[in-house]
C-alpha cells in the first residue's frame, strides 16, 4: 500500500510505501530491530496480498532482538549467521543480505511494494565521521533522493542520493532483502 507524502525541496508529491515507523530510544542501539519490526508491521497489516498479510508473524520488538542476538546498548553483528537464524525462526519471510547493491535494484523491489532495510553509516550522513553502522527501511525513492524510515532521525526521512551514496559505500552496499515466502506455511499445513 502506497501513500503521497509531500518534498518540501521541490514541492511536490512523491509516493512512498505506507510502511510504520518505530523510532528507537536514543541512547539504544536497535535500529535493526526497529527496522525489521517496520517490515513486519508493514507485510502483516498494509501489504497488497492478503495471502501475504495472514503468513507474516506478530512480533515483539523484544522477541525480535532475541532472535537477532541484538543488546540494546552494543546493537546487532550484521552478517551471514543472522540472517540464517532470522528464516529459521520467522516463517512466511525470507530474508538474505546482499552486498554491493544499488538504488535500482531497490527500487524495483519498491515498485513491488517491498520494503527493504539499507546498512549505512549514519554518523558519516549527520556530520561526516565514521561511526558505527545504522539500519533504516527505504521507503521510497525519487531521482534526487533517498526516503527512509529511520529509526533514529524520523520517519519519511528524504536524503539526497549524492550524501547517501558515501554514508552507504562504508558498509558496503548493503541491504537486508525481505521476500513474502507463502510457501512456508503451504508447506507446513500437510504435516
Amino acid at each position: 500500500m502506497r501513500r503521497k507524502i509531500l518534498d518540501l525541496k521541490n514541492n511536490t508529491q512523491v509516493e512512498v510505501l505506507k510502511v510504520p515507523w518505530f523510532p528507537q530510544q536514543e541512547i539504544e542501539w536497535t535500529c535493526l530491530v526497529n527496522s525489521i519490526k517496520m517490515c513486519l508491521e508493514y507485510m502483516k497489516n498494509t501489504y497488497d496480498n492478503p495471502i501475504i498479510r495472514d503468513i507474516v508473524p506478530n512480533m515483539s520488538i523484544d522477541e525480535i532482538m532475541k532472535i537477532t542476538n541484538t543488546r540494546r546498548f552494543t546493537g546487532t553483528n550484521v552478517d551471514y549467521q543472522l540472517i540464517k537464524n532470522l528464516n529459521t525462526k520467522i516463517e512466511g519471510i525470507k530474508f538474505s543480505l546482499e552486498e554491493n547493491i544499488d538504488l535500482i535494484k531497490l527500487s524495483k523491489k519498491l515498485e513491488k511494494g517491498i520494503p527493504r532495510i539499507i546498512i549505512y553509516n549514519c554518523q558519516f550522513l549527520t556530520i561526516g565521521i565514521r561511526g558505527a553502522g545504522h539500519a533504516g527501511v527505504v521507503i521510497g525513492i525519487t531521482e534526487y533522493d533517498i526516503i527512509v524510515n529511520n529509526p533514529w532521525l524520523g520517519s519519511e526521512y528524504f536524503i539526497s542520493h549524492e550524501n547517501f551514496a558515501p554514508a552507504w559505500e562504508l558498509e558496503y552496499n548493503q541491504a537486508i532483502l525481505l521476500e513474502p515466502n507463502p510457501q512456508t506455511k503451504l508447506g507446513s499445513e500437510g504435516k
